[in-house]
């Protein structure tokens, strides 16, 4: 289709004033749709990078463990 003007495109023959107002809404969905989760999994990255880590298990978990082995027969 082709238009005599930017204006007339704009317009679309009267239909404009529904079309584009469609266009931006659904072009500022898809846009959060798309940086909202980004920003979120930035954000819940660096607070995982600030937790202390995890100290390694006292060793009479191991023992334990070793235990339980040991008396199934494995």
């Amino acid at each position: 289709m082709q238009f005599e003007s930017l204006s007339a495109a704009l317009n679309m023959a009267g239909h404009g004033i529904y079309v584009w107002p469609a266009v931006i809404l659904t072009a500022l969905i898809v846009t959060g749709l798309l940086v909202l989760p980004l920003l979120g999994s930035r954000r819940l990255l660096a607070e995982l990078g600030q937790q202390p880590q995890v100290a390694d298990p006292p060793a009479s978990t191991s023992v334990r463990i070793e235990e339980v082995n040991n008396a199934s027969g494995t």
